[in-house]
């Protein structure tokens, strides 16, 4: 478990630099991937939109219990007690370092749910930020090209009034 802390906070230090990029509003990172804004990420919630798959980071629940656009890296701990955004599937980044280089069959197994496919639009997420900055970049090195953040996360996502959607209890 140490090991994994260890590739977060390396992971976290080789990236830690955004850029707005001119004459727009879409900001992306000094590594390529998306800034999602909290309207940005309402209104794909919002619309359901397909082609985007939310992903939190999360460790202490089930993965299985909830399925969306968007990416949870969150522990499962903290996603039952304060929820997640709505459709958002979970990949715990601290616990499964991994979880990009298996096969999609090792993938499925491990979490409940197809791994998304590598030409997906992605965005991640977590509480502060820090780990779905993590998880993005492990995501971009492991081949996925549609990576985007949601750098504000969970903290952004609840200050600013979004719709939280609790998992199943087992």
């Amino acid at each position: 478990m140490r090991r994994h802390h260890g590739i977060t906070r390396q992971l976290l230090a080789q990236h830690h630099h955004d850029i707005r990029l001119p004459d727009s509003s879409r900001q992306t990172s000094a590594r390529g991937t998306k800034l999602w804004t909290f309207d940005q990420l309402e209104r794909a919630v919002d619309s359901n939109k397909s082609g985007i798959i939310i992903v939190g980071t999360f460790a202490a629940f089930s993965p299985s219990s909830f399925v969306s656009p968007c990416s949870n890296t969150r522990e499962p701990g903290e996603v039952r007690q304060t929820g997640h955004i709505p459709g958002a599937i979970n990949i715990p980044i601290t616990t499964h370092p991994e979880s990009f280089h298996v096969t999609a069959e090792e993938f499925e197994d491990r979490f409940g749910f197809e791994r998304p496919a590598k030409n997906s639009e992605l965005v991640f997420y977590c509480k502060a930020g820090v780990r779905s900055r993590a998880a993005a970049a492990l995501a971009t090195e492991a081949g996925w090209t549609g990576v985007g953040e949601y750098p504000g996360s969970w903290l952004d996502w609840e200050k600013n009034g979004g719709r939280a959607q609790k998992p199943q209890d087992p």
